[in-house]
């Protein structure tokens, strides 16, 4: 069994989630997840993407490549310049005082809540388009 494959497994077991389960929301078969968790079969790199996603790790951890399966924070990035930390300060000062609250507590949201939010605000800028 492939160090992938290990990850795999062990990610689905904890959850007691079913080889079938895994398979319907990443859009495969429950056999082509026991091909992955075997070794018989290595994910792309999308693949890879959508477990990391699912089981909310990095995909450094899914290849073995470190024991901590946090996935990188958005603090991670490089800092604004100054000339974007001053636009960022100019738009703020425009914000309502609820506007003003709901950036502050999506700042210390977890990423998941954030990444569920975007989906969601995506999903309504789409219907917006359709109008």
């Amino acid at each position: 069994m492939s160090i992938v494959g290990k990850k795999i497994r062990s990610e689905r077991s904890k959850r007691k989630w079913k080889q079938e389960e895994v398979g319907n929301f990443l859009g495969v078969s429950g056999s082509a997840i026991g091909m992955y968790e075997r070794g018989e079969r290595s994910p792309d790199n999308e693949m890879l993407k959508k477990f990391a996603d699912l089981f909310e790790v990095s995909i450094d951890y899914l290849l073995g490549r470190t024991n901590d399966p946090t996935p990188p924070q958005d603090g991670d990035e490089p800092p604004l310049s100054p000339k974007e930390e001053q636009e960022w300060l100019n738009i703020a000062k425009e914000l309502s005082k609820d506007e003003s609250m709901f950036f502050y507590q999506f700042h210390k949201a977890p990423n998941k809540k954030k990444r569920q939010l975007i989906k969601y605000w995506e999903h309504i800028l789409m219907d917006d388009e359709d109008e």
